[in-house]
């Protein structure tokens, strides 16, 4: 069973300052096999505006992004899924098989909880028929990393194992997002249903108020003069000579 001593970081959004930064995440003991019992717990929708029944509490989804796991079967590579538990729920991947380096890319929802005392396990297995499965990563995440009296950021990634550039890495992906709790509408996840958007009517008072002006009908010109009639010329006669 490999051993392995990774640390934690948080690697910082496109465009956040400060790079990577070292983050505390308290470990549970480990162990070589745990068998994978999956209790999964029906998440409380949220109300239709985001938020949670408790204004005390936010709704809960993690992303497992990627991973990279031992190999733990013989033959061939291990069948990898992951386990995401908090606040009670428990939810999981699906299985990928024969993929030491699984991109998962799976949002998986849990429900409504309390951010200050809840911490986030992420549990990663090798996925057997005839044995238990074999438990491949154990990470958590506490409540004062990823809520931290809710200053910590809304969607942000968390790199928990060894670091990448590190000889055969063991280590999983995650991103935490949550609503509720004062989050911020940009920062919430996109739930897939755009609104449509309303034209603004102008008001009244913005029209003009100057008036088209009104068409008059046109004057009714006077009939032209009649022509004038040739007069007949008058031959004057010859007066007779006396």
């Amino acid at each position: 069973w490999p051993v392995y001593t990774p640390s934690v970081k948080v690697r910082a959004s496109p465009g956040t300052p400060g790079g990577s930064r070292a983050m505390h995440v308290r470990r549970r003991p480990r162990g070589a096999m745990l068998a994978a019992v999956a209790v999964i717990a029906a998440p409380q929708l949220a109300a239709a505006d985001g938020a949670c029944e408790s204004p005390s509490e936010v709704f809960l989804s993690v992303e497992v992004i990627e991973a990279r796991v031992p190999n733990s079967d013989i033959g061939s590579r291990s069948d990898p899924y992951c386990e995401v538990s908090a606040g009670g729920y428990t939810n999981r991947t699906v299985t990928l098989d024969n993929d030491n380096q699984p991109d998962f890319d799976e949002m998986l929802e849990l429900g409504c909880l309390d951010p200050t005392t809840s911490t986030i396990a992420v549990h990663c297995y090798d996925e057997d028929v005839l044995t238990s499965d074999d438990l491949l990563i154990d990470e958590e995440i506490g409540p004062e990393t990823w809520w931290a009296d809710g200053t910590a950021e809304n969607g942000a990634l968390y790199h928990l194992g060894d670091d990448y550039d590190a000889d055969d890495p063991i280590y999983v992906d995650v991103r935490v997002q949550w609503l509720g709790g004062g989050a911020d509408e940009d920062d919430a996840p996109f739930s897939g249903t755009l609104a449509p958007t309303e034209m603004p009517t102008p008001h009244p008072s913005a029209l003009p108020t100057s008036s088209v002006p009104t068409l008059t009908a046109a004057p009714t010109l006077p009939p032209p003069p009649p022509e004038p009639s040739s007069a007949p010329t008058v031959v004057p006669s010859s007066a007779p000579t006396v």
